[in-house]
């Protein structure tokens, strides 16, 4: 794993970090203060009243290789609590995560409420989330699924995972090895109630399995202007 990420250009003194979860790749977590955590519930549900439905029942393949997944769940614009968060202590985290404290730029901020049965597929973020934090707001989230070999995709690819139909857990991580062998090697993160990750999340393809019960997380994106490959989406 230390040569792959080697490779990939990774800094391993950050991937690997000295708390906790020292033994895992591709992410980083931090424990929000409570009483953050308890004001973004707060502002999440009034929000929450201007969401909008996201969904797309097909996944796509986008000129820079990067893929549109399928996916519902309702989404909401950030409030002040949030766009604060995402300015500090987000930041910060963010910029430790990449390890630039210069460069890396706020994007954009989002709330994500998953009824029952809402799921986000395998995809990669947006151009501008070359870092991603996503902080749990909820108990009951289900684990987001990293899938860090899966490498370049082609077109056959997506239709293979369009035809995957059973998003529970254990039927979509099953499918996905039948279907994709170890490039779909599931990498899971446990997304915790007040506990923030921080994730690769324009390079490595991720998804959140179908939600059993209501649960909800907001996310802020974190960009570069001029990205290295360790954060840019593989091409074919």
């Amino acid at each position: 794993m230390r040569l792959l990420l080697e490779l990939l250009g990774w800094d391993l003194k950050l991937v690997f970090s000295s708390s906790q979860d020292s033994e895992r790749a591709y992410f980083q977590r931090k424990e929000i203060n409570s009483q953050l955590v308890a004001d973004l519930v707060v502002e999440a549900s009034v929000q929450r009243h201007s969401s909008e439905r996201v969904a797309s029942n097909t996944c796509s393949l986008s000129n820079d290789g990067s893929v549109n997944g399928r996916g519902n769940c309702l989404v909401a614009g950030p409030g002040p609590v949030l766009k604060g968060f995402q300015s500090a202590t987000g930041l910060e985290m963010a910029s430790e995560f990449a390890g630039e404290y210069e460069h890396l730029h706020p994007a954009r901020a989002s709330y994500l409420f998953y009824e029952k049965g809402d799921f986000s597929f395998f995809h990669h973020d947006v151009a501008h989330a070359h870092v991603t934090i996503i902080l749990g707001l909820s108990q009951g989230l289900l684990p987001l699924i990293l899938f860090p070999s899966f490498g370049p995709v082609s077109e056959n690819d997506v239709k293979n995972l369009n035809a995957i139909e059973d998003l529970k857990i254990e039927s979509f991580k099953s499918e996905m090895s039948t279907r994709f062998g170890t490039r779909a090697y599931p990498y899971e993160i446990e997304v915790q109630e007040g506990h923030a990750i921080a994730i690769p999340g324009r390079h490595i393809p991720h998804a959140r399995p179908q939600q059993s019960v209501e649960a909800s997380v907001c996310t802020m994106c974190y960009s570069f202007l001029t990205p290295e490959i360790r954060w840019r989406t593989l091409v074919n």
